[in-house]
């Protein structure tokens, strides 16, 4: 039996008790609860958010930095997965200014 199998006997409510455990002591697996739970509109708003705030970085990333920002760039690009389900909804967003 291979770890998903595993996993999915356990069910739902002791998973979720786990996923609210881990993330408070994983800053990354908190985000991805708070990503998993988000409406897709909060996701939608959430990665504007980080997108402006990539945008105004002005200092270079060298050495232990350039992880962080590895980190933080997956998180953006998995909240962009989670806000829309079809391409016609990303693109009715688009279009919209949103």
């Amino acid at each position: 039996m291979d770890k998903k199998e595993k996993l999915t006997k356990l069910g739902a409510e002791i998973l979720a008790n786990a996923l609210i455990d881990l993330a408070g002591q994983s800053e990354e697996a908190e985000n991805m609860v708070e990503r998993f739970t988000a409406t897709p509109e909060e996701n939608i708003e959430k990665t504007k958010k980080q997108i402006t705030g990539f945008k105004r970085r002005r200092k270079s990333v060298w050495g232990y930095a350039a992880r962080g920002l590895a980190s933080e760039l997956n998180e953006t690009i998995s909240l962009i997965g989670h806000s829309v389900n079809d391409p016609e909804t990303g693109v009715k967003q688009k279009s919209r200014g949103k």
